[in-house]
């Protein structure tokens, strides 16, 4: 991300791509990919150590941003973590936290944003129906009922939904939108684990059937709903791109390592002609990239005008160039880049997922045409 940052800023990047490279390298990840819960209570621990989950929280209820802007923050330490594909549901606990900070009840801020920020419990939010159909509302209905409100329908796309404490569910409430924080073991609410292309994170699919709920867990009902909305999509895009540029830029930093180790014909395979083509062309989809990613940043941390359309700009943008670019870097790694040992395909994974995960390049340029419309 190719913003101008504080020191504190520099500081909260440095310690955390220490403790990344010291506790969960790439050889960690691995081992990951074959416990069920995709993640350790340590490791939750110590990342809320280090803030990661209080950034978006207002200081008013407990919240630890370094600088002015959280999303900022945030964004510095998404790019981290992609750089070394980290496990987690990072983005999708920040956003539930933000929701809760900016649209909760007392109640649900001081009952729920201290163990979330702790790290002694995670949340997730379900918003994209079976199919990855990340519209408002979309998998499931909810229904007015004498004691609070009724879900019916199917969230797909959850991250870690099943080790979740708490579900941010968006529904479609009579044509509105309706946003409810509920407790993942409550009656009704069936969990089931799918298995995903990015095999270093967890994905589940959420069930409500006839799952009954108060009134009181909804958050920004009923004049804020769409704005909620908004918000947490706006810096879903921000995280998930500058994630992916991390993941990139690591990426294309190993390709270019390779083509100056690998030797044929008596030099580096980097100094044939082709090969440097690719990599100028990688490098130059990463510059641009990068600059989106910071533009979003800019846009939904000073909440401009502009923010939601320059966040889908970015999506889009980064989503799909940044598939084409590791197609760039398997070009490059050649046969070795196809195996298993190779760390290249936990990059290719982690790049197509993030393209897809919070609407794909196609939904935010639909997106981007419906803000013009309006």
């Amino acid at each position: 991300m190719e913003i101008e940052i504080t020191e504190e800023q520099e500081l909260l990047r440095e310690m955390s791509a220490r403790f990344i490279e010291s506790n969960c390298p790439l050889v960690a990840v691995r081992e990951f990919m074959d416990d069920k819960r995709g993640i350790t209570t340590d490791y939750l621990t110590q990342t809320a150590e280090l803030g990661w989950y209080s950034l978006l929280v207002s200081e008013e209820y407990g919240g630890g941003q370094v600088s002015e802007s959280g999303i900022s923050d945030a964004a510095i330490v998404a790019e981290e973590r992609g750089r070394l594909v980290q496990p987690g549901a990072f983005i999708s606990s920040n956003l539930v936290a933000l929701a809760i900070s900016e649209f909760g009840s007392e109640d649900q801020r001081s009952s729920l944003l201290p163990d979330l920020m702790a790290g002694a419990s995670i949340a997730t939010w379900a918003t994209a129906d079976t199919s990855g159909n990340w519209d408002l509302g979309a998998g499931v209905t909810a229904t007015r009922s004498e004691n609070g409100v009724v879900l019916d329908g199917t969230k797909g796309l959850v991250q870690d939904a099943h080790i979740a404490d708490s579900i941010l569910v968006t529904a479609n409430l009579n044509g509105s939108p309706i946003h409810l924080i509920v407790p993942a073991a409550s009656s009704g609410v069936t969990v089931k684990p799918l298995e995903s292309l990015d095999i270093t994170r967890r994905f589940g699919r959420i069930t409500f059937e006839q799952a009954e709920f108060p009134l009181e867990l909804a958050l920004g009902f009923p004049d804020d709903g769409i704005r909620l909305w908004e918000r947490l999509t706006d810096v879903a895009a921000v995280l998930t791109v500058a994630e992916s540029v991390g993941a990139l830029s690591y990426l294309f930093d190993m390709v270019v390592e390779y083509s100056k180790d690998r030797w044929a014909f008596g030099r580096p395979i980097g100094s044939f002609q082709s090969i440097k083509h690719t990599l100028a062309n990688t490098g130059l989809l990463l510059e641009m990239c990068r600059a989106m990613s910071a533009a979003a940043t800019r846009a939904v941390a000073g909440n401009d005008d502009s923010a939601s359309e320059v966040a889908s700009m970015a999506k889009a943008f980064v989503g799909k160039n940044c598939i084409e670019a590791s197609h760039e870097c398997f070009q490059v790694f050649g046969g070795i880049g196809y195996t298993w040992e190779h760390d290249q395909h936990l990059y290719f994974r982690r790049l197509a997922v993030d393209a897809a995960l919070f609407g794909e390049p196609a939904w935010h340029r639909e997106r981007i045409c419906k803000i013009h419309e309006l």
